[in-house]
């Protein structure tokens, strides 16, 4: 017999990750936030648990990634495609 999930189950394999979420009828808002100097591996691990332990496929369509900084700040900016 098979294991029946339900997404409330999701919250139990986020416990030791500092990655935040929202969760929905069938549907999972998976995000964090972090500073430069900060571990940025949480969030794959997170995405790497959705896959592998859970087998769910990642709508790529569905992903995005925004980033909000202070310009007069006088840290490293990654530029895009250098």
């Amino acid at each position: 017999m098979d294991t029946v999930y339900c997404i409330n189950d999701l919250v139990d394999i986020f416990k030791n990750l500092s990655v935040s979420m929202s969760l929905f009828a069938n549907d999972l808002k998976l995000y964090m936030c972090y500073k430069l100097d900060a571990s940025h591996t949480d969030l794959q691990v997170a995405i790497d648990r959705l896959t592998d332990l859970w087998q769910l496929q990642i709508a790529t369509s569905k992903c995005s990634a925004f980033r909000i900084w202070n310009p007069n700040c006088k840290s490293i900016q990654m530029t895009p495609g250098k």
